[in-house]
C-alpha cells in the first residue's frame, strides 16, 4: 500500500503535469469563444427618413415607409434610440451641402496624391484596364495623365 493515490488526484491530471499543454488549451477555448461571439451580438436596424426630413433608427421601421437595412455588430444591451434629431438651424440641405463640400475634399487630395505619383521621375506607371488587366503607360501616356490630373485641380479645387 506504498504507491496507493486516490484517483483523480491532481498528480493524475495531464493538465497539471504539463503546464504549457493547459495555457495553449486555455489560449485555443478563448480563441473559439472570441471568433464566434459576435453572432449572437449582431441585430438587424432600420435607418428611414420621415416627411419632414427627420432620420429616424430602429429595430423594426413603421410600415409604408421604405427603411434601409442597416447591419451592425456589437451588443445589444442598449436600445437605440428610435428618432436621432437634427442640430437646431440645419436642413437636410444644408447637410447635403457639407457632405458634397467634405467629398470633394477628399477628391482633390487623392487627386493630388496621384499627380505628386504621376510626377516621381524615373518610375514606371501601371493602371489597371478597363478588363481589370495592367498596362505600363508610356511616357506619352504619364504626360496626359499628368494633364488631367492638374485639369481637375484647377477646375474643382479652387
Amino acid at each position: 500500500m506504498k504507491n496507493k493515490q486516490q484517483i483523480g488526484a491532481p498528480s493524475k491530471w495531464i493538465l497539471f503535469k504539463y503546464p504549457r499543454l493547459a495555457s495553449i488549451a486555455c489560449v485555443f477555448v478563448a480563441t473559439v469563444l472570441a471568433l464566434h461571439s459576435h453572432i449572437a451580438f449582431a441585430a438587424d436596424y432600420y435607418r428611414w427618413v420621415d416627411e419632414k426630413g427627420g432620420i429616424h433608427y430602429g429595430s423594426t421601421p413603421p410600415a409604408g415607409i421604405k427603411a434601409d437595412k442597416i447591419k451592425s455588430a456589437g451588443t445589444t444591451a442598449t436600445k437605440p434610440s428610435t428618432k436621432v434629431g437634427r442640430p437646431r438651424g440645419t436642413s437636410p440641405v444644408v447637410d447635403q451641402q457639407k457632405q458634397a463640400v467634405s467629398i470633394r475634399k477628399l477628391q482633390c487630395k487623392q487627386e493630388a496624391d496621384r499627380l505628386k505619383t504621376l510626377q516621381k521621375s524615373g518610375t514606371r506607371i501601371r493602371m489597371q484596364q478597363a478588363d481589370g488587366s495592367m498596362k505600363y503607360l508610356s511616357p506619352e501616356e504619364v504626360s496626359g495623365e499628368i494633364e488631367e490630373s492638374r485639369k481637375f485641380i484647377k477646375d474643382a479645387c479652387k
